[in-house]
């Protein structure tokens, strides 16, 4: 895409979201929890300046539907949460969190080509940043992060180096949208970026969400529609089934006798999912209430497993349920039940059919890809409802679905 199609990169507006965008990226890194603030920020930023084009007309219309169900049922579900002052809360946040969204998408429905492909040269730049800064902290051997973050101590190093996972996943959330907004030299230059940024930082989600969605916009490109069609019904299946799945995965302490290579993270979700799937079995149609996660009962037990490496054994303490299931399809399930991970699937759903039905092949694929890589990295990472997550993820997401279709434009 052209950078300066129509002459308007320059506008008022578009230099002051293409400023905030340039920070997202940054903020990811070195303060994740930064992007809550800062997307909120954003979207009454976007609201305010789009406000004479009625953003709220624009997007497609399922979404503030599915949107306010969505809202609605998990305030209704703070009623039989274990902790209704914590289930209030939750609900409340993802309340504004969804409105936010909206704003989101409808708001960049209203930039012009120009002024989005500013919005995608800025973020570039501050994709830049971010791999600059990671290279530096490598360089320092992880003290820069440490530093930032206030780390100290024998283990240090280790929390530095988690510390950047949650960075470099929405780095690679977020060239998608780049991709779609730039010229040719710009995508290249923007996937090569958030592949220093994996290599760079420490995330094995980031890692197989990038080759994840790399290979789903391959498929994608060759059939969209098909592709679109086929990873809807799947994530869709993926859900619906996912407690009944992790019931069928070998118990914990057994699979690590038999392979102790696996690493801690993947024993400990293992631990987690059957600890939250066995719960979902318990009320499977409504679920727990909004954030039950954080205080169900026995949530806060621990077990001990023990790991052999060859004549040697060590011994950990594993946390059935440390605030959230870190999956996103179980969390639904454990908190909402089934009427909730049916909502959730819908949007999902929805999204693939709306990103597969793209008249642009390139825009459909890279659409679908972007689908892909949010799915591997909710699969096994964060917390449903954290405000810096789906921020994170409504930023890059309104920004891809305002990417202009050429077709329609020439």
């Amino acid at each position: 895409m052209a950078a300066n199609a129509d002459g308007q990169d320059g506008t008022l507006r578009a230099r002051i979201i293409a400023t905030l965008f340039a920070l997202i990226l940054p903020v990811a890194l070195l303060a994740p929890l930064g992007l809550s603030p800062l997307g909120i920020l954003i979207a009454l930023t976007v609201l305010g300046l789009t406000w004479k084009d009625r953003p709220w007309r624009r997007g497609p219309r399922w979404l503030p539907v599915l949107l306010a169900l969505l809202t609605i049922y998990a305030l209704v579900s703070t009623t039989w949460t274990p902790d209704a002052r914590v289930g209030f809360k939750g609900g409340l946040q993802i309340t504004g969190t969804a409105i936010a969204i909206w704003m989101l998408v409808g708001g960049l429905a209203c930039l012009r080509r120009g002024e989005l492909a500013r919005v995608a040269r800025w973020s570039l730049a501050g994709l830049a940043v971010s791999v600059a800064i990671l290279l530096v902290d490598r360089l320092m051997d992880q003290a820069l992060i440490g530093w930032v973050h206030h780390m100290a101590g024998s283990s240090w190093r280790d929390f530095a180096r988690a510390a950047t996972k949650r960075g470099v996943t929405v780095a690679v959330i977020a060239v998608w949208p780049l991709a779609m907004l730039l010229d040719r030299r710009g995508a290249v230059a923007a996937f090569a970026l958030a592949a220093a940024a994996v290599a760079l930082g420490h995330s094995s989600t980031a890692l197989v969400a990038l080759v994840a969605g790399s290979v789903g916009a391959g498929v994608a490109w060759l059939a969209a529609r098909r592709t679109g069609l086929g990873l809807a019904a799947a994530l869709v299946a993926f859900i619906l089934a996912a407690p009944w799945v992790v019931l069928q995965l070998p118990e914990p302490q057994p699979l690590w006798d038999r392979a102790p290579w696996i690493p801690n993270s993947l024993h400990h979700r293992l631990t987690i999912w059957r600890f939250a799937a066995d719960h979902i079995a318990e009320r499977p149609l409504l679920g727990w209430g909004m954030e039950a996660s954080r205080v169900i009962p026995g949530g806060d037990d621990t077990i001990l497993v023990r790991r052999d490496y060859g004549v040697l054994s060590t011994v950990h303490h594993e946390a059935l349920l440390p605030l959230h299931p870190h999956s996103m399809a179980i969390q639904w399930w454990l908190e909402l039940g089934a009427v909730g991970a049916g909502l959730c699937a819908a949007l999902v759903a929805m999204a693939c059919l709306a990103a597969g039905g793209r008249r642009d092949r390139v825009l459909a694929a890279l659409s679908l890809g972007m689908i892909l890589s949010v799915a591997t990295a909710s699969a096994s990472a964060f917390g449903a409802w954290q405000s810096w997550w789906l921020l994170a993820l409504g930023m890059t997401s309104a920004l891809a679905a305002a990417a202009p279709d050429p077709r329609k434009e020439s």
